[in-house]
């Protein structure tokens, strides 16, 4: 899932590199003229010249700016961006306490308050990388309890963390035939298969709508909702009949998810 939300720019100050290499810097002016995906690349060429402190603040300043500087750049941030960035903790003890402290202060700030979206996401995204689903999973229930229609954005996101710690009654009233009706609207509404399915593409968003799918069938094998499980893989299956990926569908319907 990619989710777009503009925040107020803040300020945040940084250890300086020196003249020309600063990421210290005291106006939102400066913060904007920074280019996120550079920066990125140069926190990358750091851990390649074994300058890790270095690394580890360019991260720090992605991590904080580059979504308020681009808002299309969160799904980076979530994924590829905080993947080099524990690449660099598992050589670096200092970035694996930063990574850790954000994803611990998020936790906090959830345990307490109903979280915005975007930082459910993140507090996923860090939980994740940490291997602290259980975390994810415990804040999921709590926002179940308050509010179960409300909670419904959070699942997708959610989901994965459910699934590996195996707490698939807590998913149960986030499937079905209705949740899947909603997951087939959207994918028809987007015109994934306008340019044929056999494009690649179309192979990638084709493949994401199965494991979605696939991943609802599963769970519902899990919860015993048999019936509607079927339903949903043999409507699905006529899509995906002729193509490589009817082994996932056929694997869902014993209750194995799809791979990642």
């Amino acid at each position: 899932m990619r989710i777009y939300f503009i925040f107020p720019i803040c300020v945040i100050f940084l250890k300086s590199f020196g003249n020309d290499d600063s990421l210290a810097h005291n106006s939102v002016v400066d913060i904007q003229k920074l280019d996120p995906t550079l920066v990125l690349k140069e926190a990358n060429q750091a851990i390649k010249n074994l300058e890790f402190d270095k690394s580890n603040e360019k991260f720090k300043w992605y991590w904080t700016n580059s979504a308020k500087i681009k808002p299309s750049l969160i799904g980076v941030k979530l994924t590829f961006a905080l993947r080099d960035w524990m690449s660099l903790a598992a050589k670096y003890p200092p970035a694996l306490s930063e990574i850790k402290k954000l994803q611990s202060d998020l936790l906090l700030v959830m345990s307490n308050n109903y979280p915005q979206l975007l930082e459910f996401a993140e507090f996923s995204a860090l939980s994740g990388a940490l291997g602290f689903d259980e975390d994810v999973c415990r804040i999921f229930e709590s926002l179940v309890n308050k509010n179960e229609i409300g909670a419904r954005p959070y699942f997708r996101i959610a989901s994965k963390h459910l699934i590996l710690c195996k707490r698939y009654k807590i998913c149960n009233p986030f499937i079905g035939v209705d949740a899947f009706r909603r997951i087939k609207a959207n994918f028809s509404n987007s015109k994934i298969i306008d340019e044929g399915t056999n494009s690649p593409q179309n192979e990638i968003k084709l493949y994401n709508y199965l494991s979605e799918v696939a991943t609802m069938v599963a769970l519902l094998i899990h919860n015993d909702r048999k019936n509607e499980s079927n339903e949903i893989a043999n409507e699905t299956a006529r899509l995906f009949e002729s193509t490589k990926f009817s082994k996932i569908l056929e694997d869902a319907k014993i209750g194995i998810f799809p791979p990642e």
